[in-house]
């Protein structure tokens, strides 16, 4: 029976393409170059990356196991694809639309993550640890990009991760839903979800504090906030004027002719 659900369950390498391309368009659309070449960075690096670890790590040779318990899953190929799309949206995106964009990747991640593992394609620590390793080659990239370290996480609860983590809870039941059981089901869903968690705690991570975009063209507000604008860290520093200060260390009082 043919695969059905949302990509990349089917075409993966199509979706892979697909989504870089319209990265690189957002970001010539907003001349975000920058972010660009960031967000297309860590769609490759998560994907070579995967690649890798399924080459490197051992399965263990169990006597009389199912191909599934002894095929290299981990980890997932399929949500290591929806992680990097979405965190390279995200990037990319402007200050007005990012919200939509979380909340539209976790619900596509937790959707991928919970039909892989109802198909029986992948354990509940495949899709996680794909979650964990693409956020983490994420999280570097942006972190050498920038020269800064990632800001400070919301508690998951918090009620601006509510409009992101509920619809997604909703997809991941939906997604790892099977007709012949339900206790497997539950827990594929958690660990959907928990994928989608995941997602949102990179993407508030990677939202700089000072400055959300990583060119000087970019946008400088975040959630809807203005945020005074920082000198990139791409550009030569600019000598600034100064006032030069008295003896008694006051500054002099400018003339009132």
């Amino acid at each position: 029976m043919d695969t059905v659900g949302p990509p990349p369950l089917i075409a993966d390498s199509a979706t892979l393409v697909v989504g870089a391309f319209l990265i690189v368009l957002g970001a010539a659309l907003q001349k975000r170059w920058l972010d660009g070449a960031v967000a297309i960075v860590i769609v490759g690096a998560a994907s070579v990356t995967t690649q890798l670890v399924k080459e490197v790590l051992p399965r263990p040779d169990l006597v009389g196991a199912g191909s599934g318990l002894t095929e290299v899953s981990f980890p997932s190929g399929h949500v290591t694809i929806t992680v990097a799309l979405a965190i390279g949206a995200y990037l990319v995106a402007p200050a007005w639309a990012q919200s939509w964009v979380a909340a539209l990747g976790a619900v596509w991640v937790s959707t991928v993550a919970g039909a892989v593992q109802a198909l029986y394609w992948h354990r509940p620590i495949d899709v996680v640890g794909a979650t964990l390793l693409t956020g983490t080659c994420a999280l570097s990239i942006v972190v050498l990009a920038r020269r800064s370290a990632p800001r400070s996480l919301r508690p998951i609860f918090a009620p601006a991760a509510l409009p992101t983590l509920l619809p997604a809870a909703l997809a991941a039941l939906l997604a790892a839903s099977r007709e012949d059981s339900w206790a497997r089901p539950l827990v594929f869903s958690v660990a959907a979800w928990l994928s989608a968690v995941v997602l949102w705690l990179t993407l508030q991570a990677l939202a700089a504090p000072k400055t959300q975009s990583l060119d000087p063209a970019g946008p400088s507000a975040v959630g809807g906030a203005r945020i005074p604008h920082r000198r990139s860290l791409y550009t030569p520093h600019s000598p600034r004027t100064s006032r030069t200060r008295g003896s008694s260390g006051r500054l002099p009082r400018p003339s009132t002719r």
